[in-house]
């Protein structure tokens, strides 16, 4: 019998290093084998001062290197190590990656803020069995971070909205930290301070939205279950009475006789009423009457991510399909031609699935064609004039959840290239390595055929099959219209892909 295979996550967060160590199992998730955690609050550094200390770094470093060998001892076969705002925001975290590799061999990855919220949700679907039911009524998904809170609205089953602020409890701790001396109320100085940015989220979120669901992720979550008198370790649904139980119950009590009390973690207690002022606002906001609250973090995230990369689950919602989403809500927001702009997404991922032999690429870079190819005319909203430009600008400056920064670059290059000259000596391209740069061009020559097809807007072009032989592409179209307008657009798109792939795109017309 094959042994099975040991996987690991590590966390690097802005208040706890986590390790969660499992064993792949092919009926579904991971069995968790152990996981240890250390508390080591890196974004007080961060958030205050802007930089990690010196003391704080050679803390970090001792913690991984006790992860690291917790991690030889399991005999790990793999493991994905992550480091969340703390690091990422950090102007020295150069420097205290670099000390960190001289003592683990393992890479660590520094997450955007969309990718770490991915993972949450990926946690979240997968440990949440409740999760694709409540999202056919409108949800609303709180995700408490230390550094920041990230707002996602789901309604008839998909993806409406997302959006970020940084109001993670540590962050308001720190910030507000010079304040809490001055005034007899620190807890209502929070809550306006919190208010402020809500106001601002309330300006943006989807309207005609009726929620139904709150559920709430986070660190945190589990102290608010303990107060309320529920297993902290266990998913659990509090009604809004409860939490608004425990808001005041944080109210009227210290930290330090919280901690005294009820045996949570002086780091913690201090957490706890940033965190039960943002869900009481939320509940507020909401109307909600019921919150869920699921065990699901980062690492339990991260472990999903690996148990799919081996093809050991299927999960119920997908969140892969929510990167689309996200995308289809932005041409919507930005009023794209919905008819022309859907259509050259199905030309392009058509044109992609036929020439795999010729591109090499994989199924994430037809994920950012699609993308891209959904997002290329967002600049029209803006100006009709250089409109590529401005969809550029507009997708780097927009989250999308679930993408690296450096695949948000990729998207955003592959828009901008979809027509007029292409050239790497673009300024900002070198921003992308080589690879990722190859890739762009390789995306952009194959939505600039898609884009061709539909010169006139019309839709009037149908695929019936694409050819491709050692020197030449044949797309093999039908069309009602005179297609004129398209022979000479698509003669002025294709010579990237020529030039890119070495091959000729031709059209060959089939009347109706």
């Amino acid at each position: 019998m094959a042994k099975k295979r040991t996987i690991a996550a590590l966390d690097v967060g802005s208040h706890e290093i986590t390790l969660k160590i499992a064993q792949l199992d092919r009926t579904g998730l991971p069995l968790e084998l152990e996981t240890v955690r250390q508390t080591l609050a890196i974004g007080t550094d961060t958030y205050r001062t802007g930089e990690i200390s010196d003391e704080t770094a050679r803390e970090l470093v001792s913690v991984i290197e006790r992860m690291a060998e917790k991690i030889r001892e399991y005999k790990v076969n793999q493991v994905l190590a992550v480091a969340t705002s703390a690091i990422r925001e950090a102007r020295n975290r150069q420097v205290v990656l670099d000390q960190i590799d001289r003592i683990f061999r393992h890479p660590i990855q520094v997450l955007s803020n969309a990718q770490e919220r991915y993972f949450h949700n990926l946690a979240t679907i997968a440990h949440w069995p409740q999760f694709a039911d409540q999202i056919k009524e409108g949800t609303l998904v709180l995700d408490l971070g230390s550094g920041s809170i990230q707002v996602t609205v789901y309604d008839k089953g998909t993806f409406l909205f997302s959006q970020n602020m940084r109001l993670g409890a540590l962050r308001i701790r720190e910030l507000l930290a010079d304040l809490e001396r001055r005034t007899a109320d620190f807890g209502r100085l929070m809550e306006d301070y919190i208010s402020t940015d809500l106001e601002n989220y309330r300006a943006l979120e989807p309207k005609g939205t009726t929620y139904k669901n709150l559920i709430v992720l986070g660190a945190d979550t589990c102290y608010m279950k303990l107060l309320a008198g529920l297993a902290p370790d266990q998913p659990a649904s509090l009604s809004s009475g409860q939490i608004e139980s425990i808001y005041r119950k944080l109210l009227a009590i210290s930290p330090a006789e919280l901690s005294m009390d009820y045996d949570i973690p002086g780091e913690h207690a201090s957490l706890l009423l940033p965190a039960a002022i943002l869900v009481q606002k939320f509940i507020d906001f909401s109307g909600v009457k019921s919150i869920s609250m699921p065990v699901a973090s980062l690492s339990d995230g991260l472990l999903v991510d690996l148990v799919r990369q081996h093809g050991h689950i299927v999960l119920s919602h997908d969140p892969d399909g929510d990167i689309l989403h996200a995308a289809r809500q932005m041409m919507r927001r930005y009023q794209s031609n919905k008819r022309h702009v859907q259509y050259v997404e199905q030309a392009a991922a058509r044109i992609f699935d036929a020439t795999r032999r010729l591109h090499r690429l994989g199924t994430r870079h037809r994920l950012l064609l699609q993308l891209a190819s959904l997002l290329h005319d967002t600049g029209k909203f803006v100006n009709m004039n250089h409109h590529k430009i401005r969809s550029y600008h507009i997708i780097l400056s927009t989250e999308i959840i679930g993408l690296s920064d450096e695949e948000q670059r990729q998207v955003a290059w592959v828009a901008r290239f979809y027509s007029g000259v292409v050239s790497s000596s673009e300024p900002g391209f070198e921003e992308l390595g080589p690879k990722a740069q190859l890739e762009v061009l390789k995306l952009a020559a194959i939505l600039r055929l898609a884009d061709s097809l539909d010169a006139s807007h019309r839709q009037a072009v149908t695929i019936e099959n694409i050819i491709m032989d050692e020197d030449t592409l044949i797309l093999g179209i039908t069309s009602p219209e005179d297609l004129t307008l398209v022979q000479w657009s698509f003669e002025h798109k294709s010579p990237l892909f020529r030039s890119v792939f070495g091959i000729t795109p031709r059209i060959k017309v089939r009347r109706k």
